[in-house]
């Protein structure tokens, strides 16, 4: 039996290339499921989309988490977030301007980032 993280990302995964074959796109699978991509699709007079799917989840104070792609030199890889709950498949399901209006990227002396987050009004208190 698979862990329930990996049955939602392959359901995930079924659920976008469902939707995009709907949307009219020949999808391309990768082989063995691993690499920086899921897929690939193509569509007619049109450039190839590099997708690597997410499965859509939140903070516990209801902002959404943004994931990065993994880069890969000479292509533009566009994550597909997938809603378990919604069915809802969607590129531009970002919100990192409302999560920075809300918070600040904790850094070291040595100016990287740590990990940490700090509530922009928790900051303000401490001032």
């Amino acid at each position: 039996m698979l862990p329930d993280k990996h049955r939602q990302g392959l359901t995930s995964e079924l659920l976008a290339k469902t939707y995009f074959i709907e949307q009219g796109y020949m999808v391309y699978s990768a082989e063995n499921g691993l690499g920086p991509i899921d897929f690939i699709l193509v569509k007619e007079n049109e450039e190839p989309i590099f997708v690597d799917v997410k499965t859509f989840s939140t903070r516990r104070d209801g902002t959404k988490i943004c994931r990065t792609g993994k880069k890969l030199k000479g292509f533009n890889i566009k994550i597909a977030y997938v809603d378990l709950k919604t069915k809802e498949v969607s590129f531009n399901m970002r919100d990192i301007r409302q999560f920075h209006k809300k918070y600040k990227q904790i850094r070291n002396a040595k100016g990287h980032f740590t990990g940490k987050f700090l509530k922009k009004n928790e900051m303000e208190q401490t001032i």
